[in-house]
């Protein structure tokens, strides 16, 4: 039976702006924007535009097998007239390989590399050559992010990416597991959250060069990919939504048991991070005494002296972590380490365990 399903193409991108330098396309999993990307990057490595970077965050994601495997269902026949049939890859180089059964594969020109993000400082001596295509796999994870990871992705862009290679363009990939992502607070990418899929914002941003006496423009178009359906038999319930509808991904959080007039507050603070404010409440219930600790969205609606943020202040009532000095802070960190934290709803549940996690807790 014909599949009805619409695999995600480069074509809005294009038609947007093909002066774009950085693209960040994001949405459902397995609806081919990785398949369009690598296939177009290859494509060009073939024709002789210049050769493709594969970028990971993290060196276990570029071994052999794993590049291997990530080109694995590349047209390579079709692409090459029959030449070649395949990948492979030597310490970290990327070859086209011809297979035939019972023989050893025959390698042919190098085509790319793979590296990892941490790794620039190891080659920041290296001549990349020229090139048409980097590729940056799973920019958005439920995991962790490297410390200020976007300027350090600029650092290896700056060294991969010579004066020779203004033309080339970078492909920030990532599925909606996560709306915790440091890129748009660093690139003031104001409008990606609120993005509607199927839709492609652009940002613009100028600087001017002594050195050159001119200014140089660098064009970011982020692109939420537009619903291509699933008919996976195993994507049912709250799940279908996030991974065949594309919508970003949020877990089941424990909600406040009562109504907050139940509740005196004891305490309160506001924790910002990564472009993410909350209010953070100690709660006691007037009838049990039972305390809880209770999370919401922070709206701007009135002022909260004491703040926990990674931000610079002399202000007394700021600081990075919560102070192990006071009783009742003490008591709010032994609450949220026995599980007796709810919230406003699921979305700010899981945006403040990604936030816990990313900057080493509270």
């Amino acid at each position: 039976m014909k599949s009805n399903k619409r695999y995600w193409t480069t074509d809005n991108l294009y038609k947007k702006n093909p002066d774009f330098n950085i693209a960040i396309v994001f949405g459902q999993k397995s609806n081919g924007k990785s398949y369009a990307i690598k296939k177009k990057a290859l494509q060009d490595a073939i024709d002789g535009k210049g050769s493709l970077i594969y970028m990971r965050r993290y060196d276990m994601d570029i071994k052999t097998r794993n590049v291997e495997a990530y080109f694995a269902d590349a047209p390579i026949a079709e692409m090459t007239h029959d030449e070649y049939n395949g990948i492979i890859v030597k310490s970290g180089l990327i070859f086209l390989a011809n297979f035939q059964e019972g023989e050893k594969e025959k390698q042919g020109k190098q085509i790319g590399r793979a590296v990892y993000l941490a790794g620039y400082e190891h080659m920041a001596s290296q001549n990349f050559g020229k090139i048409a295509n980097i590729i940056v796999e799973e920019v958005m994870t439920t995991g962790m992010y490297y410390p200020d990871e976007p300027n350090l992705l600029l650092k290896f862009l700056s060294t991969i990416l010579r004066d020779n290679n203004e033309d080339a363009k970078v492909w920030l990939i990532g599925n909606t597991v996560n709306r915790i992502f440091p890129y748009i607070r660093d690139w003031s990418l104001n409008n990606l959250l609120k993005q509607k899929q199927g839709t492609v914002d652009e940002y613009r941003y100028t600087r001017y060069d002594e050195a050159l006496e001119t200014e140089v423009e660098t064009i970011i178009l982020t692109e939420y990919c537009e619903c291509a359906g699933s008919k996976s038999k195993f994507t049912f319930g709250k799940s279908a939504e996030m991974i065949a509808g594309g919508l970003w991904e949020t877990k089941e959080c424990p909600k406040l048991p009562n109504k907050i007039d139940d509740y005196d507050t004891v305490y309160e603070f506001l924790l910002s991070d990564m472009g993410f404010s909350f209010v953070v409440q100690q709660l006691i219930n007037r009838e049990s005494g039972g305390k809880i600790v209770y999370v919401y969205p922070y709206t701007k609606t009135r002022n909260i002296r004491r703040k926990i943020t990674k931000q610079f202040s002399d202000d007394p009532f700021t600081t990075a972590f919560l102070m192990s000095s006071l009783d009742v802070e003490n008591d709010i960190k032994q609450l949220i380490q026995n599980k007796k934290c709810c919230f406003s709803d699921n979305q700010t549940g899981t945006d403040f365990a990604q936030i816990l996690l990313n900057r080493g807790g509270i």
